[in-house]
């Protein structure tokens, strides 16, 4: 890093990955949401999803 002269202010927030995902349900109870990815989540365990289903907006032409 010396050498070339970089800091390590300047390597801090490169990330490999999927980014996040905005939220996909949302408990009306807790108001807790989850993006559909990873584990699912305690509140929707036996439950039907689509019912927790958040309304995306419509995009206007």
């Amino acid at each position: 890093m010396r050498e070339y002269g970089i800091k390590p202010s300047e390597l801090v927030g490169l990330k490999r990955g999927r980014s996040p995902a905005p939220p996909r349900y949302r408990d009306p109870e807790t108001g807790q949401t989850w993006s559909g990815r990873g584990p699912r989540p305690r509140w929707l365990e036996g439950k039907d999803s689509r019912k927790f289903l958040i309304a995306r907006a419509t995009p206007r032409r």
